[in-house]
């Protein structure tokens, strides 16, 4: 039987450690990282949020907080087929993810990276791991709060509808 304490036996020591949510959180975060300094002009830092309007701009930053925060209090099972698809979803995510920007770096003037689908796509690529993450999620590791999968999701929502309309502006500003 599972402990009734904040945190379930199940997810004591490093086995808690391993099924937190925020370890999915990782790979968007490294790459964003290791390639910061290899994106195409628009998308840096300087262009990227220059003349942004703030309630855009707050939108954005409070939804990235929640998005790569926020899974530090969800634990991942793989136990149902929601949670095994959501594994699939997250993986496909990162691919596409990944792929959305090695398009723009390696092909910055091609068709696909200077059309609005193409320079749009890695803010809305984010919707497949982030969909994944939630579907994968179990719980809180606080237990007196009530949990529902798709509550992440829903923050995550709201979180690209602001980040994908900052690319838009972005693309509309440079094409």
């Amino acid at each position: 039987m599972e402990s009734t304490t904040a945190f379930g036996a199940r997810y004591r020591g490093l086995a808690g450690l391993a099924a937190n949510a925020i370890l999915f959180t990782l790979p968007p975060l490294l790459f964003n990282i290791v390639f910061a300094n290899s994106l195409p002009k628009a998308f840096l830092a300087d262009q990227f949020w220059k003349d942004i309007p703030l309630a855009m701009a707050l939108g954005v930053r409070i939804g990235e907080v929640f998005v790569f925060a926020f899974p530090a209090l969800m634990w991942i099972r793989l136990d149902s087929p929601r949670q095994r698809l959501g594994l699939r979803l997250y993986g496909a995510g990162l691919v596409a993810y990944f792929a959305s920007w090695f398009a723009l770096m390696l092909f910055p003037d091609s068709v696909w990276s200077t059309s609005v689908i193409g320079f749009v796509a890695p803010a809305y690529t984010p919707l497949l791991w982030l969909a994944g993450i939630a579907m994968m999620s179990d719980g809180w590791y606080v237990r007196r709060i009530p949990y529902r999968w798709w509550y992440y999701l829903a923050g995550s929502l709201v979180f690209l509808a602001f980040h994908v309309s900052q690319a838009f502006l972005i693309f509309t500003r440079t094409f």
